[in-house]
């Protein structure tokens, strides 16, 4: 029996023998996986301790940032590219806009440089139209100058055969010397009739020049034409009155064949003349003068022996007229000042003018000045509405008073007539009974008629300022002296040399002499003159 336990315990012991070998294989075989994944795990750490090391370093050294700091710099940068994009986005629109712009500016700065480059072509070939005009006009006023030239020989050959006659013949008494009969004939009714010839003779005759430039040589002309025919008037008998030349009321001056100036050239309003002339111009030989017949002989000669283009000759007049204008004004001089205040306002006496503004005191002050005032006669609507005035130029389109000389009346014999033949002329004045502009006058009988206006300016509906015969005298009379000052300044008045100096501050006398008789109303007339047969 113990045998059997014995034997069962030893069975027991081999089983638990074998099951603790294998258990201590397993073990074993734990432990080596154990220690092999330790070593692993421990040369692991020591990679990792290295990493972690290399990583702490780096992080210290700055070469390495945190996260935290990534994701908002990544934020912020981010929102600067989005802003950059939009940005971007306007930028291009803007781009496109200026580039519209910039092809639009292109498209119309070459449309405006066609249109200017038309238009200096056009104003091109009008200036050489107008140049050829010119250049006609200054050969066709060479031949009237010559023509000119040799009516005034032939005028003077006249008057001296006419002084001769007077010597050998018998005058005959034109107005009775006794005071009774010089009285019989008053101021106005001699004006009246010398005013109703006057308006037959404007009809027919037409004065101005085609080019608007009245030449200083036909001023010449004209006061030689008027000295002649002043000293050939015909005596009328007293049975046939009506029928003779009647000779208007003048100033003294006027009558050259009678009288002659003596002036002072020492007193200050000579020397303010003298100041008030332009600076000296180069112009051409061309250029009018009007000291006298002897000069303009000269001229001719000169033009003769050294003969100069017909386009040579129009440019060096205008640059002179020019250069001289711009740089010469008339309103800075004392003797224009010395007009203004003596002459010019106690004559026309604007500011008590009852049917003048005084914003219009200035313009038509201003337009006697310029010389673009009109005088013009009330015609009828079917008539011509034209009369002597100062002539006009166009430039550029537009109407402006041309430069012309002193233009005065030509008294013929026939112009005075007492006749009073409106068959004769196509053209009649329809005088007006508004009150006169100046003075107010408004008296309804024929010698006060108001058969003139004075307007500033061509247009149509330009202001009509009506006149009586009194103010028409009085602004023609300032007209004249400002066309004399304008013709100094134009130098179409030569006052190069003495005699010129002379006969230039002779004429500014006998004009401011003509201001005063206007002025006070009155003239003088010759007593006596001669009877010619023709």
């Amino acid at each position: 029996m113990e045998e059997e336990v014995l034997i069962k315990q030893l069975g027991t012991l081999s089983t638990k023998l074998m099951e603790a070998i294998n258990r201590q294989g397993d073990l074993e075989n734990a432990l080596n996986a154990a220690n092999h994944k330790l070593s692993i795990s421990e040369s692991r750490v020591s990679e990792l301790e290295s990493r972690e090391n290399e990583f702490r370093r780096r992080l210290n050294e700055g070469s390495l940032l945190d996260r935290e700091n990534v994701d908002q710099q990544k934020e912020t940068l981010m929102k600067l590219i989005n802003d950059l994009s939009e940005e971007k986005g306007e930028a291009l629109k803007a781009k496109e806009t200026v580039e519209n712009e910039l092809e639009d500016l292109s498209r119309n700065l070459f449309e405006e440089a066609n249109k200017l480059v038309v238009s200096a072509r056009l104003e091109r070939e009008e200036a050489l139209k107008k140049c050829e005009q010119l250049s006609q006009q200054i050969s066709e006023r060479d031949s009237l100058l010559e023509s000119m030239n040799a009516q005034l020989s032939d005028l003077k050959s006249i008057l001296k055969k006419q002084v001769h006659l007077t010597t050998t013949s018998s005058s005959t008494t034109w107005i009775n010397n006794d005071p009774a009969h010089l009285n019989a004939i008053s101021f106005d009714d001699l004006q009246l009739t010398a005013e109703k010839r006057q308006q037959s003779i404007v009809a027919s005759n037409d004065i101005s020049d085609d080019d608007g430039y009245a030449t200083a040589e036909s001023t010449t002309s004209t006061i030689e034409n008027k000295d002649a025919t002043s000293s050939t008037l015909i005596a009328p008998d007293s049975p046939n009155m009506a029928k003779s030349s009647i000779i208007p009321p003048s100033f003294p001056t006027f009558f050259t064949n009678l009288i002659h100036p003596v002036l002072r050239f020492d007193i200050t309003q000579y020397h303010d003349f003298l100041a008030s002339l332009p600076p000296p111009t180069i112009v051409n030989d061309y250029t009018a003068t009007a000291s006298n017949s002897s000069t303009v002989q000269n001229d001719k000669a000169t033009n003769t022996s050294s003969p100069v283009p017909e386009q040579t000759k129009s440019n060096s007049f205008s640059i002179g007229l020019n250069s001289s204008a711009s740089s010469y004004s008339l309103k800075e001089t004392k003797y224009y000042k010395r007009l203004l205040s003596e002459d010019l306002e106690p004559t026309l006496r604007l500011d008590i003018a009852p049917n003048i503004s005084w914003l219009a005191r200035r313009s038509i002050m201003n337009a006697i000045i310029d010389g673009s005032l009109l005088i013009e006669p009330v015609f009828e609507p079917k008539a011509v509405s034209e009369e002597v005035r100062p002539s006009t130029s166009k430039v550029d389109g537009s109407e402006k008073p041309a430069m012309t000389g002193i233009v005065p009346l030509n008294i013929d014999s026939s112009v005075y007539n007492t006749s009073n033949d409106s068959s004769s002329s196509s053209v009649t004045q329809r005088p007006v009974l508004t009150p006169c502009s100046l003075c107010g006058e408004s008296r309804p009988d024929e010698k006060y008629l108001r058969r003139y206006f004075m307007r500033v300016s061509a247009k149509e509906d330009a202001t009509k300022y009506y006149l009586c015969p009194y103010c028409v005298a009085r602004v023609r009379a300032s007209c004249n002296l400002m066309s004399f000052l304008r013709a100094i300044r134009d130098r179409v008045w030569r006052v190069d040399t003495e005699e010129e100096l002379r006969k230039a501050w002779e004429e500014s006398v006998k004009l401011r002499e003509q201001m005063f008789w206007t002025r006070i109303g009155g003239g003088v007339v010759p007593t006596e003159s001669l009877s010619i047969k023709q």
